[in-house]
């Protein structure tokens, strides 16, 4: 060092200034990063709740509306009751009964014992400048092959003792009336007519066969098809308000052939149920 500088000391060529602002910068660069992980860690598992959530409610979703939509489950839920007290009402001895009234069927479909999964789905209608009318008519067809089933719903109440009648009016009556003449293979074509086990579910003609129908319980009567006579199928029988009453009518014979159409107006040519006055027989002590 010259001579006159013993008291000074060299300067450092490094500016302190410097690192202390790249110690900051680093810092401040570190801190960043951080927050930023976190930020983007927050919106993964915000994004896979939501991912879940929403399949968890589509699985609900889809739960509840396959639950909504079985057919079996309507089935089960019992019908309304119209008549709310009436069974605990004072009944005077003295008032006439009332007369049997007619129930016609609300289903009537035919099944092929040689076809056992074909349906015959049979709705007429009619278009009318008003829009489509479904009439209340239907055929009526047995044959050694063909079988009918006729679905009936027991109307009213207190009128609980049924009775299956068959109808088929004179040639000379049908004439004035413009009605068909039905076809019947003999003078008198046997059917066999059977109770069939339903569970009291409602039947469904577009899906109903053979193969479907419901199993036979009982027999009803043997029904001699016959014109000009209105004859009593089946003995009288308890029949629940607004039960199901389901039968099936089937030829005996190879050569059994009856056809008609069936509505409700004079003169009768149906299968219907006659329903009679209950009330009085429960109520003999008053």
């Amino acid at each position: 060092m010259p001579e006159g500088f013993e008291g000074y000391a060299a300067l450092s060529s490094h500016d302190p200034s410097v690192g202390s602002d790249d110690q900051e910068k680093c810092s401040d660069h570190s801190g960043f990063s951080s927050l930023e992980v976190l930020a983007y860690r927050f919106v993964i598992i915000a994004s896979a709740i939501t991912v879940l959530s929403g399949i968890c409610n589509v699985a609900i979703l889809w739960v509840y509306n396959d639950r909504g939509s079985t057919p079996h489950l309507l089935h089960d839920l019992p019908r309304p009751n119209p008549y709310i007290g009436l069974e605990r009402a004072t009944l005077n001895p003295l008032s006439p009964e009332p007369h049997p009234i007619m129930n016609f069927p609300n289903l009537a479909a035919q099944v092929n014992s040689e076809e056992v999964d074909k349906v015959y789905f049979d709705l007429p209608s009619l278009t009318t400048p008003y829009g489509t009318v479904y009439p209340r008519e239907s055929n009526f067809t047995v044959s050694s092959e063909v079988s009918m089933i006729l679905q009936f719903r027991v109307m009213d109440f207190g009128m609980e003792h049924c009775t299956l009648m068959g109808a088929i009016p004179s040639a000379a009556d049908l004439e004035r009336s413009a009605k068909p003449v039905p076809v019947v293979s003999s003078e008198t074509a046997k059917i066999e007519v059977w109770f069939l086990d339903d569970n009291d579910v409602q039947l469904n003609a577009e899906t109903l066969s053979y193969s479907k129908r419901p199993r036979r319980k009982a027999l009803a009567g043997v029904w001699g098809a016959k014109t000009e006579q209105r004859v009593q199928i089946s003995d009288t029988f308890e029949c629940s308000s607004r039960s199901l009453l389901t039968f099936e009518f089937a030829c005996t014979e190879p050569e059994c052939y009856v056809h008609f159409t069936q509505d409700e107006d004079e003169p009768i040519m149906a299968v219907f149920i006659s329903q009679a006055w209950s009330i009085k027989k429960r109520y003999q002590g008053i």
